[in-house]
Formats: C-alpha cells, structure tokens, sequence
C-alpha cells in the first residue's frame, strides 16, 4: 500500500495491518489535515501522524501475525458430508467437470480461513528416497512409480512450508478404500521425509464420511513410536479442523518443540476438535483412539 497524503508527508508500503509510518508535520498542518479530509485509519497528535495501513485485501504470502485464522463461514465437519450431501454442495462430482469442485472449495476455504495464498504445486514425495521433488510427470520414466501423487498446494509461513493434500471421499466401495489406503501411504511418506528436512510440515485434509471412518487408522499411524519427534509436523484430519491445529503451529506456536504423547496432547487440546498430529474428527461423538 501506498499513500500519499500531501507532499509534505510521506508513507511506505506496509504488509501488516499493525504497521504504521510516521512524518512530523506542523500543528496548522495536522489540524487543517484532519478537519479538512475524511481519512479512515489517521490517528493525530500534537507532534505526529500515524498512518495505520488498513486490514489487506489479498491473502499475504507468507507470515500470519496479523491474520485472524478461524474456520470460514460454510465449513462443516467432514464426517457429515455424505454422497448425497457432497451433491447438494458441489452438484454432480463424479467424472466431469465437477470433479474438481471439492477441492476448489477446500483450497478457497484454506485461504479465506488462514489469509494465507495455497498455489498449486508439482512437488513430490520420492517414496524410495524420502526426499521432495518439483517432478510434473514422473511416469514418464522408469522410476514414476517411486513417486507419490503431486501435493495440491503450498502454504508459506513465516520460512516454513506447508504441504497441502485435499480429498472429500464419500460412499463404501472398493474404488474409495484403494484411495484412503493411498492417502495412508502418502502419510507415511511424509513422516518419513520430516526426518531428514527442517520448516516443512504436512496438512492432509480428508473430508468425506468414508473418509472420516478411516481416521483411526491414522491415529493409530501418527502414533508409531518411530514417529514421535515428527508427528506433531502432519496434520491429518478434516477441513473444520485445520485452522485449529495451523494456529497452534504458526501462531501460538505450542506445536514447535512438543513431544508430547498423543495421550497428553488430547488431554491438553481437549478444549478443540483439533489435536496437533493426531488424525481427528470433529464430529461431537468421537474421542481419539489414545484417549479412550
């Protein structure tokens, strides 16, 4: 932003609703700025003249300081989205055009609810290697099977990524236990590639009631000993869920550091749905696998 008040007065760009700048002006000038203009966020004094950039209105790219994260108005819990309900959401989704509706929903709400951009990405998990990799079309090679389904977007947080997985999965059937199983594996590759990388985390969001059934197969995942000092980096569980466990990561900031058993994070977050590196419902009749 941008603002230019007089040619005696000057401003800078700002990112931050919280930043300000400053210019000395006369107390003629301040008065007869003040009485004289109708400007929205001009705080006066005797001696200076805060200029409060306003609230942005593009999601910033990195950095939630500033940010009120919070679920978007419209979310529901994943559990709750059914066949029917999927329809009466996104009309017709299976083949076509509106196959990708969901997930345009998912990443709008990512974004809305974080104020953070969620790009699309090529980025990859090599399952052999454990590394990532910006690969489009791995399958045009012999080693294609070695990599993981693309991630679906990014987030940029104050120098850490976040690697976003989307998927609404709804109805019994072979065709969805084949992907839950998938997603599994991907998880599992995500937990192993945190062991050798710094400032990345994972978020896979998993809406749809199928999907929400598979959740304590997740749990009981992210609560292998092998993992422990990097679960609370994955983030399984529903849309609902997310903005809780991204705002005890980026902005409270009880996720860094924690080793914590599952057990003890449960009871520590059982205030919110979201259990930072448990896979969680947020519908009111489940308790995590390690609580029970």
């Amino acid at each position: 932003m941008e603002v230019h008040l007089s040619r005696r007065l000057t401003t800078h760009t700002t990112t931050r609703a919280s930043d300000v700048a400053y210019s000395t002006m006369t107390q003629h000038e301040l008065h007869a700025l003040c009485n004289g203009c109708n400007i929205d966020g001009i705080v006066a004094t005797m001696t200076r003249m805060d200029v409060v950039a306003p609230a942005q209105s593009e999601p910033a790219s990195e950095g939630v300081q500033s940010v009120c994260v919070r679920c978007p108005e419209g979310v529901i819990a994943g559990a709750l989205i059914t066949k029917e309900k999927r329809q009466e959401l996104f009309g017709r989704v299976a083949g076509g055009a509106g196959s990708g509706r969901p997930e345009e929903f998912q990443r709008q709400a990512v974004i809305d609810g974080t104020g953070v951009v969620c790009p699309k990405t090529n980025v990859r998990i090599n399952l052999r290697t454990n590394r990532l990799r910006d690969v489009s079309h791995p399958n045009t090679k012999n080693d294609g099977f070695d990599y993981s389904e693309d991630f679906d977007g990014s987030q940029s947080v104050g120098g850490n990524t976040v690697y976003v997985n989307l998927k609404c999965i709804v109805g019994k059937g072979g065709s969805q236990t084949r992907s839950l199983r998938e997603v599994y594996w991907f998880v599992e590759g995500q937990l192993r590639t945190l062991r050798s990388v710094d400032g990345v985390y994972f978020a896979n969001i998993l809406d749809g009631d199928e999907a929400d059934v598979a959740m304590p197969k997740f749990d009981y995942l992210l609560r292998l000993p092998a993992y422990g000092d990097v679960r609370t980096r994955v983030y399984v569980g529903d849309l609902k869920g997310y903005f809780d466990w991204f705002r005890r990561a980026f902005v409270d900031g009880s996720c860094a550091g924690r080793s914590d058993t599952p057990t003890q994070m449960a009871s520590a977050c059982a205030h919110t749905p979201s259990i930072p590196g448990i896979a969680v419902r947020t519908d009111s009749n489940f308790h995590p696998a390690s609580a029970r």
